[in-house]
């Protein structure tokens, strides 16, 4: 990694940091904080100048292999001897490894990490807070932890990986109960930190008068026991509501309380509800354990919540070229995401997307054929992970038949414990999406590039 020349203030008092914090957070808010133009697909960082010669660092994304050598490459473009005062974070954790290696350079630097409204720090993300000099949250940040896994699965690897994550968050300085929290959660559920752990990490929380809840996506409740429907079950979060409509047309088939809400930080969330608080707990599990929403769903009061954005009825959302074809990238990245998770998650994804009749491999094939081709490859490779590499996407949309194609090169590594094999590579691939109402994947081929096998 190249040299880093990142000059930060030194440790400040509880009352100096949340002063410091309110201002960041209004110079931060000013300018869209967290908003990005494309999907991400690794983590993205972005230096905001604030005074002075002084800057805030935004991480956001999740955390794959690559990410600490594009951020000593990130830090060498910025300004020589920036003053760094804070480190903001939204992630769902990622890559340990590289996890692991801008934990360390952390906790050289010793910034104060701050987890801002309506954004998390979940899994591997976890040590970058604990390696932070300061750390801060907003009232409904998350903080989250479990075990460490290969792509979902525990066995004697991951196993010996969550040993090592424990230790080094023991190195940080992170309570023994909070490590036994992370040691003891399976690696497909999550335990959310709560007040008393946060104080004792030393955690401030931050105060930032954020607005109250918005208004509900369905009616008005009307009676008393309707009132206490004040929680949801956000699934997802997006830069762009074009984006956060698509995924939730992906969804609509079968939830019927889906909607999305546009944050305060500029983003929009899509969720299900609401719900009571138990209610949301029970159902967030139950979806979860079945495969019909991702594993690190959360539920939310929705205290970052502004005003509802698309409530699961009428088309939403910029229809322009350009967001069209952002649409179809993401459709793309969460196509090979779900392959990345467990067998329901997948084909739960592909039950929903797939249409009756789809043109599979250059074949016009039924949704059967394919789903059971499908079941049969993820039976044969139990662990899987693929990322779509970075600068190798592109898109080719059609407006009159509101068509868009996306191609571009995957990376794969896939395994059998019971076979022991192990197969890794990359492939070109390319998909065509029907833009309507309910996004179809009409098109599906790929072409391997190179492959290696073994034990």
């Amino acid at each position: 990694m190249t040299r880093v020349a990142v000059r930060c203030k030194t440790p400040l008092s509880t009352g100096s940091t949340g002063h410091l914090i309110a201002r960041l957070l209004g110079t931060l808010f000013s300018i869209a904080f967290l908003c990005s133009p494309t999907p991400a697909t690794s983590l993205q960082y972005k230096l905001v100048p604030l005074d002075q010669g002084s800057a805030a660092i935004t991480f956001t994304g999740p955390i794959v292999p690559g990410d600490f050598h594009r951020f000593g490459m990130f830090l060498d473009s910025a300004p020589k001897d920036v003053n760094l005062k804070a480190i903001f974070i939204d992630s769902g954790g990622g890559n340990l490894s590289e996890a692991s290696k801008l934990a360390e350079l952390l906790s050289k630097i010793r910034p104060l990490v701050i987890i801002p409204s309506g954004s998390q720090c979940t899994s591997a993300c976890f040590l970058l807070f604990a390696a932070a000099g300061q750390r801060a949250v907003a009232p409904d940040a998350l903080i989250g932890v479990h075990s460490a896994s290969d792509n979902g699965h525990e066995d004697i690897d991951s196993m010996a990986m969550t040993t090592l994550f424990a230790r080094e968050a023991a190195r940080y300085g992170v309570p023994a109960s909070i490590i036994g929290k992370l040691v003891q959660t399976e690696p497909d559920r999550v335990t959310w930190l709560d007040p008393t752990d946060l104080a004792a990490m030393h955690v401030q929380i931050i105060d930032t008068n954020a607005p109250s809840v918005g208004p509900a996506l369905s009616p008005s409740p009307s009676n008393e026991g309707d009132q206490r429907k004040n929680s949801w079950i956000q699934i997802y979060s997006r830069a762009l509501l074009s984006e956060a409509v698509s995924l939730g047309n992906l969804f609509k088939p079968k939830f019927t309380n889906i909607g999305v809400f546009r944050c305060d930080n500029g983003w929009y969330a899509l969720v299900l509800g609401p719900y009571d608080a138990n209610s949301a707990v029970e159902t967030r599990d139950r979806l979860v354990n079945s495969g019909d929403i991702p594993k690190d769903s959360l539920v939310t009061q929705g205290a970052n919540f502004q005003q509802p954005a698309w409530n699961g009825d009428e088309s939403t959302g910029d229809t322009s070229s350009s967001s069209t074809s952002s649409v179809a990238v993401e459709a793309a990245a969460e196509f090979f995401r779900s392959s990345s998770r467990s067998d329901r998650e997948a084909t739960s994804f592909l039950d929903r997307v797939y249409p009756a009749q789809l043109l599979y491999y250059g074949k016009r094939s039924s949704k059967a054929y394919v789903m059971a081709e499908k079941r049969a490859f993820l039976d044969r490779w139990p662990k899987r992970a693929y990322a779509v590499r970075p600068g190798s996407v592109s898109t080719s949309c059609d407006p009159r038949n509101n068509l868009c194609t996306v191609s571009g090169i995957v990376d794969w590594r896939v395994s059998s414990l019971e076979r022991n094999v192990i197969s890794t590579g990359s492939a070109k691939f390319q998909l065509t999406f029907s833009m309507g109402a309910e996004l179809t994947l009409l098109s599906e081929w790929s072409e391997v590039i190179t492959r290696h096998a073994g034990p």
